[in-house]
Order: C-alpha cells, then sequence, then structure tokens
C-alpha cells in the first residue's frame, strides 16, 4: 500500500480507506474504516505522507532521511518509497536494516521500517543524496523547538437549538461524546452540513477545534495530566527514556510525528495500562511536548 502510495502520489482519503480494506482483505484481514484510518494515521506520524481530514486528501512527502535522537549512529528513511530506493540505499556505503513494528489486535501493521546504520554524518548526507533522498538533520529535536502551543480555532457561532446532533465530551478516561445541551464549557461535536465538526466552548465563547486541541484544552481546563516520562539511560547529551499517553487523548499530528520520530516506529499500545507508548524519548522532547499541550510532565 505504501509502495501505491508513493507512486500514486495524491488523492483522496476516503478513496485510500476503501483501498487499504479492500488490500487487507486479499490478506485475509479483516477491517473496518476506523482501523484504516488509524493505519493512516500512524503513516502521518511516521512522516510518510501529509493528511488533511477535513479537505478528504493526502499527500506522500519526498523520500528523506533523518537521524534519531542520541541513538548511536541510526537513522530511519521517511517519506516516498517508489521501486527500487531501498534497493538503492542497500548498495550505497551504509548498513540497512529492516524491521516490522508489531501492530495491536485487529489492527493493520505499519509499513517495515527501514533503518539506516552509519558512521559518519556525511557519509549519511552522501548516501542519501545518491538516490534522490533528503537528508533531514535529526527532525525529532528540529520539530520539539518548533512546537506550537496548542490553541483553539477561530470565534465559531453557537449549536442552533434545532440541531439534535450536539454532544459534549464526557468527564472521565476515554473519549466519550453524550448527548447534551450547550449551557456548559467543554468540548462539543456535532454534524454540520453533514460533516462531523468539534466545537469548544470556553467561558461561555465557542471556536472552532480539532479533536485533539479540543481533547488537550479540556484536559488543561480541568488542571489534568496524561503524559508521563520515564528515564532509561543517559548520555552526553541528556537523558533518554520512554513517554506514556493515556488512551483517550490523541497527540496532534506534529506532536505525534515528533514523538515517533524519536523511535523511527509508531507507538506500542498497552491495553493493560491503557497508554500509548512513544521510545528513545529525550527528555528535552518529552518536556517541549508536554508543555506545549498545556500539560506538566509527570515521572512514570
Amino acid at each position: 500500500m505504501l509502495r501505491w502510495m508513493s507512486e500514486t502520489g495524491a488523492g483522496s482519503v476516503r478513496d485510500l480507506r476503501e483501498r487499504v480494506i479492500w488490500l487487507a482483505r486479499t490478506a485475509d484481514l479483516h477491517i473496518d474504516g476506523a482501523s484504516a484510518g488509524r493505519w493512516l494515521r500512524d503513516l502521518s506520524a511516521l512522516a510518510y505522507t501529509e493528511v488533511d481530514w477535513r479537505n478528504d486528501r493526502w499527500a506522500m512527502g519526498p523520500p528523506v532521511v533523518t537521524r534519531l535522537p542520541m541513538s548511536d549512529g541510526t537513522a530511519v528513511l521517511t517519506g516516498s518509497r517508489r521501486a527500487g530506493l531501498v534497493e538503492q540505499i542497500e548498495a550505497s556505503e551504509v548498513s540497512v536494516l529492516h524491521h516490522q513494528p508489531a501492530s495491536a489486535a485487529g489492527d493493520l501493521p505499519a509499513p517495515t521500517s527501514i533503518f539506516i546504520q552509519y558512521d559518519d554524518v556525511n557519509g549519511l548526507r552522501e548516501a542519501a543524496a545518491s538516490v534522490g533522498a533528503t537528508y533531514a538533520g535529526c527532525a525529532a529535536l528540529k520539530l520539539a523547538e518548533r512546537l506550537p502551543d496548542v490553541r483553539l480555532g477561530p470565534p465559531a457561532p453557537p449549536p442552533a437549538s434545532s440541531n439534535a446532533t450536539v454532544e459534549r465530551l464526557a468527564e472521565g478516561d476515554g473519549i466519550v461524546f453524550t448527548p447534551s445541551g450547550t449551557d456548559e464549557d467543554g468540548l462539543y461535536r456535532l454534524k454540520l452540513q453533514g460533516r462531523l465538526a468539534h466545537l469548544y466552548q470556553l467561558d461561555g465563547q465557542w471556536h472552532h477545534c480539532g479533536l485533539a486541541v479540543g481533547v488537550f484544552t479540556d484536559h488543561a481546563r480541568r488542571g489534568r495530566s496524561v503524559i508521563r516520562w520515564r528515564g532509561e539511560r543517559q548520555t552526553d547529551n541528556g537523558d533518554v527514556g520512554t513517554l506514556f499517553v493515556d488512551w483517550g487523548s490523541p497527540l496532534p499530528p506534529l506532536h505525534a510525528r515528533t514523538l515517533t520520530l524519536c523511535s523511527g516506529l509508531p507507538p506500542r499500545l498497552s491495553a493493560a495500562a491503557r497508554t500509548a507508548i512513544y521510545g528513545n524519548v529525550p527528555a528535552a522532547v518529552a518536556t517541549a511536548v508536554a508543555r506545549s499541550l498545556s500539560q506538566w510532565l509527570q515521572p512514570a
């Protein structure tokens, strides 16, 4: 599927979901549209593709080689992966490792991650250039320095009293919306012109927002922290560890990409702890992600 997307370049999210479901069934994997959507979000977090959910569009990024932070000479290939690209890299002066990420029950596995081991940065840069890929330095550290603070969108009119689809995010764990009036602050979802939309009411004022922004705005309003970090090793450039995010707290795309590009792998999901787990996250990156989401970083 990644190969087909790389050759096609761009298209409709709705059409892509149907193709993912069809291809999965040819391998006797029976999934629904939600699973296909989660798979596409993993591809976005891994920087293979850009997704515009609101306008029903996806587009592949160019092939990029980016170093993993504090990883002793390891980089990962991301972006478009056309036929022959990996073989060309394997023929250059670097060592290439293939790794198949694990997947949760009922979900599709992410594409095989292509890791590149190198002796020096100049050699890595030359290997990338030799196959037409862009060398991006350490994308995770660069993104962490530029993460925007989560903010609600522009003002919005309140939902019409006749709109029977209005629901409000319930308190507690997970994302559960229940039918509701509009007299309380909080995150609401409703259908507008046949499409699902999210609005946030804060101090009586209504704002447009995405689901992730609305959820973390709600966490901040309630004084709730859902992010933890555990240090696991020390390097000359700082501590590195594992970051945990509670289920029901979807990260904005740029934050998810920052954490995912620390390891080159999608997060592991722990059903027992009900958390998404990101590996090889430097303390500075964990702090930057938490701060920009109006969270305080808890020890794990």
